[in-house]
C-alpha cells in the first residue's frame, strides 16, 4: 500500500503544552518538537507553544500514529472534539519526550499535563480522514 499524500488544505495548526515548575522548559520544548518537528515553537513562561499553516507539519505525527496503530484512537478524539472547522486532541507529554506517540482521551492521562494540538481548516474532514487513517 502506497503512502497517502498529505492534504494540501489551508489550515492552522497550534500546539501548546504546560511547563510545570519541576520541569526543564527545554525538555518540554523537545517533547513538542518530537511530535511536530516542522512547526515553529517558542517557549516561555508557563507554556511552550508551536504553530504552522502547513499540513505537512503533521507528517511525522501521522507516521508515528500509523506505526503504533493508533489511528482509531486519534480519529475518535478528532471527531469527538470537532467544532465547526476546528478540532483538537491530547498527547502524553512524557511519551512525546522520548519520541513516542500516546493519544490521551483525558488530560489526566498525562500527569504533568498533555500536549494539546488544535487544527483549524475549511477542509477539516479531509485532514481528520488523513490523520485518522481513513483516507
Amino acid at each position: 500500500m502506497g503512502r497517502v499524500s498529505t492534504p494540501t488544505a489551508p489550515c492552522r495548526i497550534e500546539a501548546w503544552v504546560p511547563v510545570q515548575p519541576s520541569e526543564d522548559p527545554q525538555k518540554v520544548l523537545r517533547a513538542l518538537l518530537n511530535m511536530l518537528p516542522e512547526c515553529e515553537a517558542v517557549g516561555g513562561g508557563m507554556f511552550v507553544k508551536a504553530a504552522s499553516t502547513d499540513t505537512a507539519s503533521l507528517d511525522a505525527l501521522r507516521d508515528a500514529v500509523i506505526s503504533r496503530q493508533l489511528q482509531a484512537s486519534l480519529r475518535r478524539n478528532l471527531l469527538r472534539n470537532l467544532d465547526g472547522e476546528a478540532t483538537w486532541f491530547y498527547l502524553n507529554k512524557q511519551a512525546a519526550f522520548v519520541g513516542a506517540v500516546a493519544v490521551c482521551d483525558d488530560p489526566e492521562e498525562s500527569p504533568l499535563g498533555p500536549l494539546k494540538i488544535t487544527i483549524t481548516s475549511r477542509r477539516i474532514q479531509d485532514i481528520i480522514g488523513w490523520l485518522g487513517g481513513s483516507a
